[in-house]
């Protein structure tokens, strides 16, 4: 009998950075039931379609591609989530290949991603992981244990097991609990741990009155760093408050792909000093259940991206443990999908709008009539339950497309839908894959992949919006002496002026800047509150009323090392919590 699944997904990403993911606290188990109906089918995506045609680079930015038309037009290719990560100050296109690595200690690496993870030789070395906000080393001082009234019981070390590659994406510690491994996969803006059990015996013996399996791992935090237990997430954040990355709520499935209606894998976690250790414990009565097949998986994820999906049934409950839409124990499932459109300008005109997303599986019983359409939605972080559900409510297709075949899908747009998106272009673009005809009891499709909207666009001859903050956030304190201005890039700027100082007035520093940051190459004052404003620009002019946003220094006394022309030796020290580092001093002295 097929139970419900209760979950919430997450996909988008931080980007990072700086954006929470919408998590609900019911996050459970992944159906893999199989069906007969195979994948017979892959269609062109949007951005194969796009082969051929001129990409403007400088419209880049996480989430979209822009391809400039014969007519002058552009065509933007939006994902429900990232598809670029930012280097130097540019966007390049993730790749989830995992490579060979210079380095004894991590001799394999995805760095092509939001996050970059750098899995250690040995399993003893951990997997560090890279965000612009700093570097954190986790997967370190293993054990698993039965957990009995609070208590550790059978505790085992982790063996110190080499690194093996799976394929181009997945690493694998195997055997690194008896037989059970440790298998890291790689994803768009997040890398997945599946602890796989292969069978029963490979639990050992289960001590009486166990409540949980608990996989017990630590992570190093870089000093200052805090991290909030969220909606069964952990969220972690830089010594300035920013979002960092999280580790999804996690879920154990098993090779059935029975769904169940409890939570069956929480978190629990301590600080001690900066070392954050978390515990993904597994509920014993779900583990041990006569209804299950091995092998299980045990899922806690890392990601530095925010949520790009959401799909909620239509008694308001979220589904967690994929991209799904459908039917499921009588229960309808549709799929709302984030676009982030900020890269075109708002009041743009809309010509053309295509929906693209890939069905790779069927689960449960497959009905003839079975049909997919598009709908507008409410914004998951504003609604939730039965009103975010019951917020989709306008067809944006006039046909309903039969879903006769799996693979990849496109649904072109009516004028209710161009209109909708037009009246949505400088941000969020929110909307539902939903189920349409009939449906069986238990019948439902997982979306594999980044959906996406193709949007046909003419920029209006206007100036560009006003910037919005990346960081320093506003107001923040303890801020570094160095570093730099960063800004989102704002849709239709060709360049930024950049002003700051600690005048609350700030004076322009620098004109017609091309890129989104700007480095502070001075070192700044001590305990200054410092104010700085970005007027982006185009052809037709520049943003006008933009904000004036502020912060402070932290009060470390900064050492300088002795670079004067004479004295070439030596450094001026002093001691104390205060002293930050050495510092060259460029500034020429007699």
């Amino acid at each position: 009998m097929m139970k419900r699944i209760l979950c919430t997904i997450v996909g988008a990403f931080s980007l990072f950075l700086g954006v929470n993911a919408q998590l609900e606290t019911a996050k459970h188990t992944d159906s893999r039931i199989e069906n007969n109906q195979k994948l017979s089918e892959t269609s062109s995506s949007q951005l194969e379609l796009m082969k051929g045609k001129r990409e403007d680079i400088s419209k880049r930015d996480a989430y979209s591609k822009h391809f400039v038309n014969e007519d002058g037009s552009f065509t933007a290719v939006i994902g429900a989530g990232p598809i670029h990560y930012q280097k130097n100050g540019e966007y390049f296109d993730i790749d989830h290949t995992i490579t060979t690595q210079p380095s004894a200690t991590y001799p394999y690496a995805n760095l092509t991603n939001i996050m970059e993870s750098h899995f250690g030789a040995t399993s003893h070395l951990g997997v560090k992981s890279v965000v612009p906000e700093g570097e954190v080393r986790e997967f370190i001082n293993n054990t698993m244990y039965w957990e009995v009234n609070g208590e550790a019981v059978n505790t085992i070390a982790a063996a110190n097991v080499p690194v093996q590659l799976n394929g181009s994406e997945k690493a694998v510690y195997a055997n690194l609990f008896g037989s059970i491994d440790a298998e890291f996969t790689i994803e768009s803006g997040r890398r997945k741990l599946n602890y796989i059990i292969p069978d029963a015996a490979a639990l050992g013996a289960v001590p009486a009155n166990a409540q949980y399996l608990t996989f017990s791992e630590d992570v190093e935090l870089p000093l200052g760093w805090t991290y909030t237990n969220t909606n069964g997430a952990i969220v972690v954040y830089d010594a300035n408050g920013t979002r960092a990355f999280q580790y999804d709520a996690p879920i154990s499935t098993d090779a059935t792909g029975e769904l169940a209606l409890e939570v069956n894998t929480i978190f629990e976690t301590v600080l001690n000093g900066n070392i954050l250790s978390i515990r993904t414990r597994v509920y014993t009565a779900w583990l041990l259940s006569s209804e299950r097949q091995y092998p299980v998986m045990v899922d806690p994820t890392a990601t530095a991206s925010s949520t790009a999906y959401t799909c909620i049934y239509d008694d308001g409950v979220v589904e967690g443990s994929g991209h799904y839409f459908g039917r499921v124990s009588g229960y309808w499932l549709r799929a709302i999908n984030t676009y982030n459109a900020s890269s075109i300008p708002s009041g743009s005109t809309v010509s053309d709008v295509v929906s693209n997303f890939n069905i790779a599986q069927n689960y449960g019983t497959y009905h003839s009539s079975n049909a997919v359409r598009m709908r507008n939605a409410g914004n998951p972080s504003e609604l939730s339950g039965t009103a975010l559900y019951q917020a989709s409510n306008t067809n944006f297709n006039d046909v309903n497309l039969s879903i006769s075949t799996l693979g990849n899908k496109t649904i072109t747009l009516n004028a209710a839908g161009r209109t909708y998106v037009q009246s949505n272009l400088g941000g969020n673009i929110y909307m539902a894959i939903d189920p349409a005809g009939q449906y069986y009891t238990t019948d439902y499709y997982r979306i594999d992949g980044t959906p996406s909207l193709s949007i046909t666009y003419t920029v209006a001859n206007v100036p560009p919006s006003c910037a919005t903050i990346n960081g320093p956030a506003n107001g923040s304190t303890g801020v570094s002496q160095q570093g730099s201005l960063i800004w989102n890039p704002v849709a239709g700027a060709t360049s930024y002026d950049v002003y700051f100082g600690s005048s609350s007035t700030p004076e322009l520093v620098a004109s017609n800047v091309t890129g989104t940051s700007y480095a502070l190459t001075e070192c700044l004052a001590p305990s200054t509150t410092y104010y700085w404003k970005i007027v982006p620009k185009n052809a037709n002019g520049s943003a006008t009323g933009c904000s004036t946003w502020s912060f402070t220094t932290d009060s470390k006394l900064v050492i300088y090392k002795n670079d004067w022309e004479t004295a070439t030796e030596g450094y001026f020290g002093t001691s104390g919590s205060s002293v930050d580092g050495w510092y060259v001093n460029n500034n020429s002295g007699t």
